[in-house]
């Protein structure tokens, strides 16, 4: 009876256990079929974002919105991160658009992802197109139009090819040929937006007005089509601003007076609206009428400010400034004019300091491909190595297996023989480890030159930008000294203690013998100054006049 009571409770036990087992099981089954469910909704949801995010930029914010981010893979990270970068390229946001797509760009790269990495580039060359890095746009639009052309993305190839029309002259491209082909291609997707943007684009590129008038109102015919009404505003805009400068007269006054009167389902930015009020200043300044024109730019002007509107406000002060002018208000004329060249060299500083973070990531971004590329040839290699050593052994032990069958005779002769090859084998592997030996350090000297390469490269363009005046103040010289030379202002302060700071300061232009007229400019003092100051540095360091002060300086590198 104890017995089979033992064993009763022993089934119980192992019942009780096989049941929570199975029931882990089922659980787990389940939550991996709803994470599969889950990521297969993610994807789904983010290839729809992917197929309309250059169709309708606007609405990017909302549809990232609807995708759940607690379980994410990198890659999907990545793909969000690169329409979260268009949608910041559409905002102005240059700085936060190129971080993205740079952090985007190297896990696309990292794991081979070739069609995402193409669409990321096209956003990259749509941002150096903006910020006027042309050539490095055109490199960009014609490796993505060659990839979706080859891979039949036809709609990805249709963007591409329009940024090349854009910048055709930097290919000496013949225009009609490539719009001809866009029409095809747009024709073919049967959409109005592509016809939009074909039309708009070649609107752009027009040199004749009236030409340039009529395709953009086949654009806004086209995307009043699609009902992108933000577009049509702003290619309505663009004709307006064309149709007033072509015939100033009382049509066009009445021209602009019709146009806020056009029915939308779309409420135009503050933006909008002040360029559009700004069109009316501009129009009385075509017609002669100075001072309503004056007094309209100065009302546009000062909204302009206060939304914080910097290109309405540099046009109403550049307007201001010939306004004034005409009427002999040379006072205001004058501080009009001041006011227009800070605001324009505050946009320029802006650009180039976004040229320089978009050059910096698209150069990072070339090192990494050209580090994978490098790497897959090694992996190749060793791969094919070991494909053929392997072929060896197989081939050597069938040739062995047959002999051993023919006699034993043959067996104990081709066991020495077999011996001998061994010998020669490990020969073999020293020598190929030696031979790899040797191929590491050419790949360390390939690399140190590379690195001086790199140097020497930074060094061309800082003295090129010195040269073109990119480069005009002691502070943007000296950042940039600092960034190409660390350590080297510490190691001179060290050797030579004497120096004083602005011997410090003539020693790092003198490191790249600039001359005396450039040193003048970027440190604001007079040529007479820059030669005491050079005979003073070199009696410091006591050198001989056949001794050039810049060679000197080489040695504390």
């Amino acid at each position: 009876m104890h017995l089979l009571k033992t064993s009763y409770l022993l089934l119980l036990k192992r019942a009780v256990f096989a049941f929570f087992v199975l029931s882990t099981l089922i659980s787990i089954s389940g939550c991996k079929q709803t994470d599969k469910s889950l990521n297969k909704t993610k994807n789904e949801l983010l290839d729809g974002i992917e197929a309309q995010m250059f169709q309708h930029p606007e609405n990017l914010d909302s549809l990232l919105g609807k995708i759940d981010t607690t379980h994410i893979t990198p890659n999907e990270q990545a793909r969000i991160r690169t329409i979260r970068g268009l949608t910041q390229f559409n905002n102005g946001e240059f700085d936060k658009c190129i971080k993205e797509l740079e952090k985007a760009e190297t896990v696309f790269i990292n794991q081979e992802d070739f069609y995402h990495s193409n669409v990321n580039k096209l956003i990259r060359a749509f941002t150096f197109e903006y910020l006027k890095l042309d050539k490095n746009a055109t490199d960009l639009y014609v490796d993505c139009e060659a990839y979706f052309d080859k891979n039949h993305f036809d709609k990805f190839k249709f963007y591409a090819s329009l940024g090349l029309l854009r910048l055709s002259k930097q290919l000496i491209l013949d225009e009609n040929t490539l719009i001809n082909q866009l029409k095809q291609d747009a024709k073919r997707f049967n959409d109005p937006i592509f016809n939009a943007l074909l039309y708009s684009t070649i609107g752009d590129i027009e040199k004749n007005d009236s030409l340039s008038i009529i395709n953009y109102e086949m654009s806004i015919c086209e995307f009043s089509r699609a009902h992108r009404w933000s577009r049509v505003y702003t290619i309505e805009l663009k004709t307006l601003f064309t149709k007033l400068r072509q015939n100033p007269s009382e049509t066009a006054q009445l021209f602009y007076e019709n146009f806020p009167n056009k029915k939308y389902s779309f409420v135009p930015t503050s933006e909008q609206q002040l360029s559009y009020r700004y069109g009316q200043a501009y129009l009385f300044a075509l017609q002669g009428k100075n001072k309503p024109s004056i007094e309209v730019a100065n009302q546009v002007l000062n909204e302009a400010v206060a939304s914080n509107s910097s290109s309405v406000e540099s046009d109403c002060v550049h307007l201001l400034a010939v306004l004034y002018k005409k009427i002999s208000d040379f006072k205001n004329a004058h501080m009009m004019l001041e006011r227009y060249h800070a605001l324009v060299e505050k946009s320029r500083i802006a650009l180039q300091q976004n040229q320089l973070l978009a050059l910096g990531a698209h150069y990072r971004y070339a090192k990494l491909e050209q580090e994978k590329l490098d790497l897959k040839d090694k992996v190749q290699k060793s791969i094919l190595l070991l494909a053929v050593i392997v072929l060896f052994f197989i081939v050597l032990f069938s040739f062995g297996w047959f002999s051993l069958k023919e006699s034993r005779y043959k067996q104990v002769i081709l066991q020495s023989k077999n011996i001998e090859i061994m010998d020669q084998i490990n020969n073999l592997l020293s020598s190929l480890d030696k031979q790899e030996e040797k191929n590491d350090m050419l790949i360390q000297q390939v690399e140190g030159l590379k690195v001086q390469y790199n140097d020497s490269y930074k060094i061309s363009q800082l003295l090129q930008a010195l040269d073109k005046k990119q480069i005009a103040t002691w502070m943007e010289y000296e950042t940039c000294f600092l960034s190409l030379r660390p350590g080297w202002v510490e190691k001179l302060k060290q050797e030579m203690p004497e120096l004083t700071a602005t011997d410090l300061k003539y020693c790092m232009c003198l490191y790249f013998n600039l001359n005396n007229y450039t040193i003048s400019k970027l440190c604001d003092v007079g040529l007479d100054a820059i030669k005491s100051a050079k005979k003073r540095i070199r009696n410091k360091f006591s050198l001989d006049d056949a001794t050039e002060i810049y060679v000197f300086l080489k040695k504390f590198d």
